[in-house]
């Protein structure tokens, strides 16, 4: 996959700018990422806090060619990668709380959100992961 990534300093949400760009024809491995989310999201209408410089917050757009029935698996797929990234470069001990968040002691910091939209181009997903890296240096001090 060929990454295009889009930087911007403040962002109402990177998922809502990923699935735009989606709608407008733009290949899979587009990822949005921002410093801070003004109107950040997470699953069943929740709001996601992305105070500036406090986290990473990306979005990725993809174009997945599998069955439908499969598409979930994006999700749990996103979390499972950021939990070995979490427990390789912080040797930390995350969790996955099924299905879209990750905990460390007991503490939620990365929410993942999964969205789908057709296109032109057919269906684009648009995984959106934010990362609390306040508290990931918090808790690998402990």
């Amino acid at each position: 996959m060929k990454f295009t990534i889009l930087r911007f300093d403040t962002i109402e949400s990177t998922n809502t700018e990923a699935l735009n760009q989606a709608k407008q024809g733009a290949n899979e491995g587009l990822c949005i990422i921002a410093r801070q989310q003004i109107a950040g999201r997470g699953r069943h209408g929740r709001i996601w806090i992305s105070e500036k410089d406090a986290g990473l917050f990306f979005s990725l757009v993809l174009r997945p060619k599998i069955e439908t029935r499969f598409l979930p698996l994006i999700t749990l797929m996103s979390a499972v990668a950021v939990y070995d990234v979490l427990k390789e470069l912080y040797n930390l001990k995350p969790d996955i709380k099924w299905a879209n968040d990750v905990h460390i002691g007991g503490k939620k910091i990365c929410g993942i959100l999964a969205e789908m939209t057709e296109t032109k181009k057919g269906l684009a997903v648009v995984v959106g992961i934010g990362i609390n890296l306040t508290d990931v240096e918090m808790l690998r001090k402990i």
